[in-house]
């Protein structure tokens, strides 16, 4: 079903960009200033990984335990730890120390010598540092107590720290290293490291003033998107600094400040043409002198908006329209009669063929678009290599991507590899990624794809250690730089497979994975979610090494797609092999097909929201939750998680009022809502699936407007005007020789319903009896202007209202008949918007000539306009 979409919503809410700054940055844990006065920072760093801190007492001998030695008095043993320090360049550093945690107590009296490692950027100590470079200069430490889990605080080294700082090649981050040795004294000390417990090892601590502001740019690669959301870290900002962001020499946002640490806009790019672009974030001070700035530069091999891309939102996209892709994972030829492919509208890495080159990519392409389907891939081709994809020729790759990147319209995403983090060395880092920017070299029409095992996203042993390095938010020392390493990620978690084989493997476990998967790539890239449809190994399965679990049912698979949606995926791909998917269930995925192509607008919308929606339960249970904002109706998406005999819920949405009515989509009901929440109830792994009307009927509204202005009442003849007289004829004698008029500036919004319009006046003269009669029309203008000069021959509307007057007493106010025609009329016109002039002349129509009082008279004698009208 289509849903409609209205054209007005209530106000008061909190704007999108209000919560925007929050999404998804709650859970990152980023260490760094806020965007404040300028003049002072402190600095706190602590080790943060086993090759952070060492020690070495040779160069072929070094030692990674839970202690380090300090002060040895044999000399030959050296201490070191490193951290990436964020001291702006040109800073003073004020004051520094070396912070320790003691391993062990000792009362001997010790001198230790603190100096540092002469390089711009200490590496890390994976490899034997003893033989590093140290500088000259050098700090003493002398130390007599060494109490055990004490922390002790080192002389002064900020001189050291200084000169880090103003090296030629210090870069914000660079890592500084110091290494530890012996000064003077018997007293040997050992201090924790990082291993003994992670909030343990080496701390440096530094304060400073001055220096450069700075600005981190965090933005996914560019050269796939329609648009994007840039996130800019602020460091070391002054209150009264500004920042403006410039794509292509065009300024495509500014604010003045004061500035908030992190700053977020959106950069559009559908109307670039092929070729470089450059964005530069700038922060200038009072007087327009830039203090800092980052960059990011590109190059684009396409005109405008790709042929498959992505929006700000994440949403990918074809032909500039978002797109939910429905997987299957190496679908062969025996599938297209099966029921799977009712249930798909994508292919994802090649399948069937005997062996896997150019021509059978072509093919396969071809097959998709035969069959109607997109296609992603190769995955499988014949230049990889799979034991060291470092070394796979890269080559036949470009082949691959020049041979088929136009005349294929099937063709959706380039794919290389699948879960590069297993079975493989480290190498293969950097593969994905070196794929992903061949594909950019040669490619700006369709985003890299990569998929990961979602187990080591959460307890896998070893899994987020080895995971990490290829996420945004921790692969700066494996690439250079934080970056993505496809344009769309995706992961594999089978919870109810595997949940007999890890007691950790749950539903809820599998929605925790991928929230992991977005907030260590900063929810910078769309991520896509393999689902189990059937039981992967049957019971007595040869390869089924833990105990056996059944398949999911239809109401298990049902929930655990639309929790995967719930949890922010932008694309499903089943995983359908081993075991026959049953028909219950086959059912259960084309009805997913079916709502997510008519639910895409929705699903892919943005993130944020005008309105927060909080829930309460009732029985201690889970139901997670998201909102999603489509013309004037808030979705909210709900499941329930733990399995539980059902719960209920609350749900508080603050625009809801008593009587409002709640769509459950899908399920032919209707809720009524209470004031600010709704409940409902959910059994066990329950999906709803809620549509609340953010544009109730609207209330009319009473205004009266009043002549507000000595120019906005007068009469004129075709000679002559009168502005400021205290009165106005009402209408002139027998004939037409003096008009009135008189305007009034209206905030009524432009499509309104006029209920009813009338005009009062207030009389001057008493004692008129003869029948009189005044006719009304409005002035034939969007917007009357000011009656200079004289509007005698101004245009007037082609109908009209005649005011028939009686018998009038002086200073005594009279209501006009109707004027709901000739108001609708106007704020009907197309050039009609609020603020605009409605104008009115009133001339002669019948009888003898009256009089009304003016403005000039007094303000509240002006002739006043009362309207009720609804928006």
């Amino acid at each position: 079903m289509m849903w409609k979409v209205g054209q007005r919503r209530r106000t008061g809410h909190r704007t999108a960009w209000q919560r925007q700054a929050t999404v998804a940055m709650a859970v990152l844990a980023v260490v760094c200033v806020a965007a404040v006065n300028a003049q002072a920072g402190e600095l706190e760093y602590q080790t943060q990984t086993t090759a952070d801190d060492t020690y070495a007492v040779s160069p072929t001998e070094q030692y990674r335990s839970y202690t380090y030695c300090y002060s040895v008095p044999s000399g030959t043993t050296y201490s070191y730890a490193r951290w990436p320090i964020r001291v702006p360049k040109g800073a003073t550093v004020t004051s520094a120390a070396l912070l320790l945690n003691s391993a062990y107590t000792s009362s001997t009296a010790g001198t230790g010598r603190i100096r540092l490692i002469d390089l711009d950027d200490c590496p890390t100590f994976s490899t034997n540092p003893y033989n590093l470079a140290v500088s000259t200069s050098y700090v003493d430490w002398p130390i007599t107590e060494w109490t055990l889990n004490q922390w002790y605080e080192s002389s002064d080294i900020s001189s050291l720290v200084q000169a880090f700082v103003d090296r030629e090649g210090y870069e914000y981050d660079s890592n500084l290293g110091l290494r530890l040795e012996y000064g003077a004294g018997a007293g040997g000390k050992k201090a924790s490291t990082w291993d003994r417990g992670p909030l343990l090892g080496p701390k440096l601590q530094i304060t400073y003033t001055g220096g450069e502001a700075i600005v981190t740019l965090h933005m996914a690669d560019p050269h796939i998107r329609i648009a994007q959301k840039v996130y800019c870290v602020l460091e070391n900002v002054n209150a009264t600094d500004s920042m403006e962001a410039v794509l292509d020499q065009t300024q495509v946002f500014a604010k003045s400040g004061p500035l908030n640490g992190e700053e977020v806009f959106v950069t559009d790019y559908s109307q670039l043409a092929a070729g470089q672009h450059t964005l530069v974030v700038r922060i200038r001070d009072s007087q327009q002198n830039i203090r800092g700035e980052a960059s990011r530069t590109w190059t684009t091999l396409h005109n405008g908006i790709p042929t498959v891309g992505i929006n700000e939102n994440n949403a990918i996209c074809v032909s500039g329209e978002p797109f939910f892709p429905v997987t299957s994972w190496l679908y062969g030829e025996d599938y297209f009669s099966n029921g799977i492919s009712q249930t798909i509208n994508t292919l994802l890495g090649e399948g069937w063929y005997p062996t896997h080159n150019l021509a059978s990519w072509e093919d396969y392409l071809e097959v998709g678009e035969n069959q109607g389907w997109w296609v992603g891939g190769p995955t499988r081709w014949d230049g990889f290599v799979g034991s060291d994809p470092n070394n796979s020729d890269t080559t036949k790759l470009a082949a691959y991507v020049n041979a088929t990147k136009t005349g294929y319209p099937s063709l959706l995403m380039w794919n290389w590899d699948d879960e590069p983090e297993l079975g493989a060395p480290e190498q293969k880092n950097y593969a994905v990624r070196d794929w992903t920017e061949l594909c950019h070299s040669l490619d700006t029409n369709h985003p890299t794809y990569v998929n990961f095992t979602g187990y080591v996203f959460t307890n896998l042993p070893t899994g987020p250690e080895t995971v990490k390095k290829f996420c945004y938010l921790y692969n700066k020392d494996t690439y250079g730089e934080n970056c993505l390493v496809a344009d769309i990620l995706s992961i594999d978690y089978y919870c109810y497979e595997y949940a007999s084989k890890w007691t950790w493997c749950t539903l809820a476990d599998a929605m925790q994975a991928l929230d992991n998967v977005y907030a260590w790539n900063r929810n910078l890239a769309p991520v896509m979610s393999f689902i189990e449809s059937q039981d992967l190994y049957y019971a007595g399965h040869p390869e089924l090494q833990w105990p056996w679990t059944p398949g999911l049912t239809p109401t298990q698979l049902h929930n655990l797609i639309w929790l995967t949606v719930i949890h922010n995926a932008k694309g499903i791909s089943w995983y359908h092999y081993h075991c026959a998917t049953p028909a219950a269930n086959i059912a259960v995925m084309s009805q997913f097909l079916e709502d997510i192509t008519v639910l895409t607008p929705v699903v892919l919308g943005p993130e944020e929201t005008d309105y927060e929606v909080t829930t309460s339960l009732a029985y201690g249970g889970r139901v997670d939750h998201m909102e999603r904002q489509y013309g004037d109706d808030l979705w909210i998406f709900a499941g329930e998680v733990l399995s539980s005999t059902g719960e209920t819920v609350t749900f508080n949405v603050s625009f809801l009022e008593d009587g409002d009515t709640v769509v459950v989509y899908g399920e032919d009901r209707t809720i009524e809502a209470e004031d600010g929440y709704f409940v409902d109830d959910f059994d066990s792994l329950a999906i709803h699936i809620y549509v609340l009307s953010t544009n109730p009927p609207a209330e009319p509204v009473d205004v009266e407007y009043q002549i507000a202005a000595s120019g906005d009442d007068m009469y004129c003849s075709s000679w002559s005007t009168n502005y400021t007289g205290q009165t106005i004829f009402w209408p002139y004698n027998s004939t037409d020789l003096q008009r009135a008029f008189m305007r009034w500036q209206l905030d009524i919004p432009a499509g309104a319903t006029i209920n009813s319009a009338h005009l009062e006046v207030k009389s001057y003269v008493a004692d008129y009896s003869t029948p009189t009669t005044v006719r009304l029309r409005s002035i034939n203008s969007d917007d009357c202007p000011a009656f200079t000069p004289s509007p005698w021959y101004w245009g007037v509307s082609g109908n009209y209202v005649d005011w028939a007057l009686g018998t009038w007493s002086m200073n005594t106010w009279y209501e006009s008949p109707s004027l709901v025609e000739l108001l609708q009329d106007f704020v009907d016109r197309p050039g009609y918007e609020a603020g605009s002039y409605f104008g009115l002349r009133a001339s002669y129509a019948s009888g003898t000539y009256r009089y009304i009082w003016s403005f000039d008279h007094a303000a509240a004698d002006g002739a006043v306009l009362v309207v009720n009208y609804t928006p």
